[in-house]
């Protein structure tokens, strides 16, 4: 990793981090719930592709973190559901 990918990964998650305190001064309604989800989304992705090294990987490496990613999936959708049928 240089200082370059570094310091653009930082600068990134700096502003992520500013938009996230921004979005609880604003009343969005639901709307703040799911942009704090995808905020949190998108700095989980670039921890995972630059500190991570995720994105040099190999196959098996890959395939486990889609396992990974495939399992937290459904068991996110199962709590959601059960969270909606009350």
């Amino acid at each position: 990793m240089t200082i370059r990918e570094a310091s653009l990964t930082y600068i990134a998650l700096m502003v992520l981090l500013a938009i996230t305190v921004g979005s609880t001064f604003l009343s969005l309604g639901p709307g703040s719930g799911l942009i704090n989800f995808g905020v949190a989304l998108a700095k989980a992705t670039l921890i995972g592709l630059i500190f991570m090294h995720l994105r040099r990987s190999g196959l098996l490496i890959s395939l486990t973190v889609a396992a990974i990613l495939f399992w937290l999936t459904i068991l996110f959708g199962l709590a959601l559901i059960d969270f909606v049928s009350c």
